[in-house]
């Protein structure tokens, strides 16, 4: 059985050519054998078992394997994989995970790593493979275990398939290639080293060294077979292969098609701004004053700052960020106008001529208060409360990586210009 990318159009090219296989076993244990990763079948073995005689009950056949029949994972093992193989389809996804539940594996030599929570939390093994910094993707049920011995990139994602993780692509790739040029190593980890780290390292290799994503895959497959990104992911780094301008990746989006972003905190605990994709609306008003919005068309971008914005700085020096990384990793040059509310609308309202949603009546109709927005709104709020705390989390995050991002010029890309139109 095989199940296909929703809600992503990919043009065929690649539900063509891969398709993740549907698991129907627990979400920690989602693994496929090697063997069975093609197109063609998906990871779901049909067992033939013989018919339960009369008065006696069907035993699963996992029930009925002595332990003497179960043999630790070797990879480098033929006998010992071939006799693997004839466990039931659901046992050797639990032996392969409890295999490398306890394993750093070295994705790109002396550089990047990814592992499970036991690892993140084993201090004499992060020290063994000489990890510097550690990038936490699920701290909700993850803990940054040693601050004081490392420097930690702190992430709170669920492994979902409607989970968006590609708003932080270009923040952590950016992070960690400042480490590596540092000297340092990165481990990347999750829960089980299994999709939420996979998804990040991936799109590091994948942009590193100009990797499709299929062949980014399996190369980190064969360090570490449990790798299994949940589709979601999966189609988020198909986008993401096309807007770097990977060979093989299929044709980058329209140029003309117009995005909308909300600046938002990423997480209560962890407040950073930023750009979250947004659905164009069905109908005007639809801007929530307490948030700067970010309309995109190509290479130009419109920030449009609300008037009850808690910071409405920082909000713009998010924006100003993700436009250094647009230019840096998708080599444009980016025009950014910052629109404050009650300012002239004339370019706003030319931009979202050709938006879905088309263009409001009047300014008058574009912003409201949106009550499914509050618990973001409290976030920034919190934030300025503590003395502009998210503006100094926001500072503190740029910092660290400014090392790495070179400038426009330096990066053979021409320098953005920012036009601010409205007081205050």
């Amino acid at each position: 059985m095989r199940k296909r990318f929703r809600g992503c159009n990919l043009g065929g090219h690649a539900t063509s050519n891969y398709s993740r296989p549907f698991s129907v076993v627990p979400h920690s244990a989602r693994l496929e054998r090697p063997s069975d990763l093609s197109p063609e079948r998906g990871n779901t073995l049909i067992m033939s078992l013989p018919p339960a005689r009369k008065g006696h009950l069907q035993q699963p056949a996992a029930l009925c394997l002595e332990d003497d029949e179960i043999n630790p994972y070797d990879p480098q093992n033929d006998e010992t994989r071939e006799s693997n193989y004839q466990l039931p389809d659901h046992q050797y996804r639990l032996l392969m995970l409890q295999q490398y539940r306890q394993a750093c594996s070295e994705v790109v030599p002396n550089m990047v790593y990814v592992a499970g929570h036991q690892v993140a939390g084993d201090l004499e093994c992060l020290r063994r493979n000489r990890i510097t910094h550690i990038v936490n993707m699920a701290a909700d049920v993850c803990e940054s275990s040693f601050p004081d011995h490392f420097c930690y990139l702190t992430y709170y994602l669920k492994d979902t398939n409607s989970e968006d993780i590609s708003p932080l692509f270009y923040r952590t790739l950016d992070w960690m290639q400042h480490a590596v040029d540092t000297g340092g190593r990165v481990l990347v980890h999750c829960r089980e080293g299994v999709s939420r780290s996979a998804t990040m390292v991936l799109a590091y290799v994948m942009w590193q060294q100009g990797l499709t994503f299929e062949v980014a895959y399996q190369n980190l497959r064969k360090v570490r077979p449990i790798c299994n990104p949940n589709t979601g992911f999966i189609c988020q780094l198909l986008l993401l292969g096309r807007r770097l301008g990977i060979a093989g990746c299929g044709q980058a989006a329209d140029p003309e098609r117009t995005l909308l972003f909300r600046v938002a905190p990423h997480h209560s605990k962890e407040p950073f701004l930023i750009l979250v994709p947004s659905e164009w609306p069905r109908s005007w008003p639809f801007f929530d004053s307490r948030f700067g919005w970010v309309v995109q068309r190509g290479s130009k971008l419109l920030l449009w700052l609300g008037s009850q914005v808690p910071d409405a700085e920082a909000a713009q020096v998010a924006v100003q960020q993700h436009v250094r990384w647009i230019e840096v990793f998708e080599q444009l040059s980016v025009d950014l106008v910052v629109l404050r509310e009650g300012a002239n609308v004339s370019q706003l309202l030319q931009v979202l001529a050709t938006a879905p949603s088309g263009v409001p009546p009047s300014s008058c109709g574009l912003a409201t208060i949106n009550p499914a927005l509050d618990a973001e709104h409290e976030v920034l709020q919190a934030g300025v409360t503590r003395g502009s705390f998210v503006a100094r989390n926001q500072e503190a995050h740029l910092s660290a990586t400014e090392a790495l991002v070179p400038s426009p010029v330096s990066s053979g890309v021409a320098a953005s210009t920012v036009q601010v139109i409205g007081g205050g």
